[in-house]
């Protein structure tokens, strides 16, 4: 009796396990891996950089006579023409005027002068229309006759000489010219005190690479930088500098010639300035795009992206900007799998 009772127990036991095991639940179907568009679309890889403009000085000339300024035509912090009879600015109430020549202002100029300095000065007489004789570097009576006609048109008192001092001879005319920090009116100017730099057409400009890891810059590469609302292009040279606390300088070459136009009057000239460039490294380039994440490699490091039937495609990155890359060997608007995360 006790043995039938103990088999009849283990049996209905085990009658109520295999029906507990026939109606637990299926586990869920796996989910379908997401899947993105292939699209033709264009990538260019880009980013922000610093570029430094600067001035860069020629030649600088000096006040030849000492005085207090009274008056000064030349704006300072930034640049300006300076033609042949342009009034620079005015000392003891005198007028300072540039004209063209090599030779530069080292005496008085007047009666009995004889010299390539007084051949300057009776060719700017000529050009002006206030001279007739012959530009021979010799001071006669009809050189007094012109300088006293070019006086009484300028508003200059009259003089039988041409003080030092009154002129500046500049090589090339017209020239552009930034006034010294110290050429302002009350400052008393000594003999040989600086009063204006000549500079060059146009600015110069560089990439500036702060210390530190960062991404390097080759030659050649295109840099846009925004001067005021200008754009000007340029490129990065071969020639980069290195300072002793890490900061890396790296000249930039104008695609095209310079033009100082009104952009130029927004780069001061007494200090270096920044502006904001933006570097391509790569591209333009136009292909058919997909997200990164899709690219899957291979046992031989091969890349390859998972059509939405399955199917394995072999591709080739030719650009890659950021989460995105342009491919070839697959077509527009093909249906790719993004791989689940965990998935191998």
């Amino acid at each position: 009796m006790v043995t039938v009772v103990i088999v009849a127990v283990g049996a209905a036991a085990w009658l109520a396990g295999d029906r507990a095991a026939d109606t637990a639940p299926p586990p869920p179907p796996a989910a379908a891996p997401p899947l993105v568009t292939a699209t033709t679309g264009v990538l260019v890889d880009q980013g922000p950089v610093q570029v430094v403009a600067r001035w860069r000085r020629t030649s600088t000339y000096q006040s030849r006579r000492a005085g207090t300024v009274t008056k000064v035509m030349l704006p300072t912090g930034t640049t300006s023409t300076i033609g042949a009879g342009s009034a620079l600015f005015e000392l003891d109430t005198a007028p300072v005027i540039a004209m063209r020549g090599e030779v530069p202002a080292y005496r008085d100029l007047g009666p009995g002068a004889d010299g390539p300095d007084l051949a300057q000065l009776q060719q700017f007489l000529l050009d002006a229309g206030y001279f007739t004789g012959a530009v021979d570097g010799k001071w006669g009576p009809v050189t007094s006759a012109a300088v006293t006609r070019w006086q009484d048109a300028s508003g200059i008192a009259r003089s039988t000489t041409l003080p030092l001092g009154t002129v500046v001879f500049v090589p090339d005319l017209p020239s552009l010219v930034t006034a010294a920090p110290d050429l302002v009116r009350g400052a008393v100017l000594a003999d040989g005190a600086p009063i204006f730099d000549e500079v060059a057409a146009a600015p110069s400009f560089a990439v500036r690479l702060p210390p530190g890891p960062s991404e390097g810059l080759g030659p050649g590469l295109s840099v846009v930088v925004t001067v005021s609302t200008t754009a000007l292009d340029f490129t990065t040279s071969d020639k980069q500098t290195t300072d002793d606390d890490g900061t890396t300088t790296i000249p930039l070459d104008p695609a095209a010639p310079l033009t100082c136009a009104r952009w130029c009057d927004a780069v001061p000239t007494d200090d270096t300035s920044a502006w904001p460039g933006v570097v391509t490294r790569a591209g333009p380039a136009e292909g058919v795009v997909v997200p990164v994440g899709a690219l899957r490699s291979g046992t031989g490091e091969e890349l390859f992206v998972v059509l939405a039937d399955g199917s394995n495609v072999p591709v080739d990155v030719r650009l890659q900007v950021g989460a995105s890359a342009i491919v070839s060997g697959v077509d527009d608007g093909a249906e790719i799998e993004l791989p689940t995360p965990g998935a191998g």
